[in-house]
């Protein structure tokens, strides 16, 4: 019996712009490549701190999420609706990538470091690219074995 995993959305009341999310994904790219050639921790903090604000749903105090919204705004891209429960899921997986990265960094712990790096730069890249978010498609799953439950 083949099962196939559905991610379609609502999941739940809350919306985002799907363009500003991958605006945000594309800035997290280069942020994360930096972070990885230079290895430099402020970038690192930066990244856990907007990826906490968003992931805790105070995106409007977000960095990146300002920039990106600027920028969609200013190319006047139409608006995309999309579910916001899966992107607060994904916010949140970005800050374990994150404090992993920065963890890493603090202690010299190179194979991690980068591939924590490289783990976070994939997502955000086939996100801000593709728009296929590895995140939602976890939370998606979790929701089929913990149905009900707010992730």
């Amino acid at each position: 019996m083949k099962t196939e995993l559905n991610i379609t959305c609502p999941v739940s009341a809350g919306r985002t712009d799907e363009n500003i999310v991958r605006a945000v994904a594309f800035l997290t790219v280069i942020i994360a490549a930096f972070v990885l050639i230079t290895n430099n921790y402020l970038l690192s903090i930066f990244l856990i701190v907007d990826f906490t604000l968003r992931g805790l749903d105070f995106g409007k105090y977000s960095v990146l999420r300002f920039i990106s919204k600027n920028i969609v705004e200013t190319l006047n891209i139409k608006p995309k609706p999309i579910d916001s429960a899966p992107k607060l899921f994904a916010a949140k997986i970005g800050i374990v990538f994150a404090l992993l990265i920065f963890i890493a960094q603090i202690s010299n712990l190179y194979v991690l470091f980068v591939c924590a790096s490289l783990v976070l730069l994939a997502c955000a890249l086939l996100e801000s690219v593709f728009g296929i978010c590895l995140g939602c498609y976890f939370y998606a799953i979790l929701n089929k074995l913990i149905p009900g439950k707010n992730h």
